[in-house]
C-alpha cells in the first residue's frame, strides 16, 4: 500500500500535486519497479518500515475506496489510483485470506478485556454523574471590579 495524504482543507493545487506525485510512482510499479521499495520510500503513512505492507483486512475495516479498490484485485496485482479521504492510493493485493469465523478459545481474551473495558467505563460515567449532582458552582465577583464596570458600562456612579 503507497499513500500520499492530501489534506483536505488545502486548495486543489495541493490535491493536484499529490495526484501527480502518486501518478509518477504508478508509472515506475508499472515500469517493474519493486513495489515494497517504492512504498518504503515515498508512502506517507505507518507502512513504510513494512514496505507498504498491511495485517489482513475485511473491506468494512477500510474507507470504501480503499477496500473497493483492494477487494477488486487478483493477488500481486496493482490498483489503479484509488482516492479516499486520506488521499490518493495505491494498492497490491499480497495474500488473501478467507473469512471465517473464529472459535471462542481464539477470541475469549479480546473478549474479557472488551467487557472489563466496558465496566471500567460505565463505573467511571457513574462515578463522574455523581460528582456532577453533588457540584456546587459558586460564583464571587469582587465588588471593586463590579462598581468601577457599572460606572464605566451605565456611565452612573454608584457608591459600594
Amino acid at each position: 500500500h503507497i499513500l500520499i495524504k492530501v489534506d483536505p482543507s488545502l486548495d486543489k493545487a495541493a490535491s493536484d500535486l499529490a495526484k501527480q506525485k502518486i501518478e509518477r510512482i504508478e508509472k515506475k510499479v508499472l515500469n517493474g519497479e519493486d513495489f515494497g521499495k517504492l512504498a518504503k520510500e515515498n508512502s506517507e503513512d505507518g507502512t513504510t518500515s513494512n514496505n507498504g505492507e498491511m495485517d489482513y483486512f475485511s473491506k468494512e475495516e477500510v474507507v470504501k475506496p480503499f477496500g473497493d479498490a483492494a477487494f477488486a484485485l487478483k493477488k500481486n496485482e496493482v490498483s489503479k489510483v484509488v482516492k479516499s479521504r486520506f488521499g490518493y492510493h495505491l494498492v497490491k493485493l499480497l495474500d488473501i485470506k478467507p473469512a471465517r469465523s473464529l472459535s471462542y478459545d481464539e477470541v475469549k481474551d479480546d473478549i474479557g478485556k472488551y467487557l472489563t473495558a466496558m465496566r471500567r467505563r460505565e463505573e467511571l460515567n457513574k462515578f463522574v454523574d455523581g460528582l456532577r449532582k453533588k457540584a456546587k458552582i459558586i460564583i464571587f465577583f469582587n465588588l471593586f471590579f463590579l462598581h468601577h464596570f457599572i460606572n464605566w458600562f451605565f456611565g452612573v456612579n454608584t457608591n459600594i
